[in-house]
């Protein structure tokens, strides 16, 4: 994350440095990320806290997504796309939902084709 923070020209760079803090304070030692893991799981029971968790997975594979394209990383592309296409169906977005899985064989053997 921290190349995404450095690049200035990256539209991206101010959602990341609002994650980049709580990443860095989840990594300072084991008690505090047991400590979050306890916080998530007494606030797993409240569907508010439940949206917000699937919100936040959703923009961050978004995330990963939009990065893949701004550094031109084709394994990262596919990696990202296929997380992402479940959520076409869940987002009723049929026909992105059915054309996805075709579009990531053709580019998982494109290298295998040409």
């Amino acid at each position: 994350m921290s190349n995404i923070i450095s690049d200035s020209s990256n539209p991206l760079q101010p959602a990341a440095a609002h994650l980049e803090p709580l990443h860095d304070q989840l990594d300072d030692g084991r008690n505090e990320q047991l400590k979050f893991a306890d916080w998530c799981h007494q606030k797993a029971e409240t569907c508010q806290f439940l949206y917000w968790t699937t919100v936040l997975r959703l923009e961050l594979k978004v995330l990963v997504y939009v990065c893949s394209l701004h550094q031109a990383s084709f394994t990262t592309y596919v990696d990202a796309l296929r997380e992402l296409a479940v959520w076409f169906h869940t987002l009723d977005h049929t026909n992105y939902g059915r054309w996805i899985p075709v579009h990531l064989r053709d580019m998982v053997e494109l290298p295998m084709t040409h």
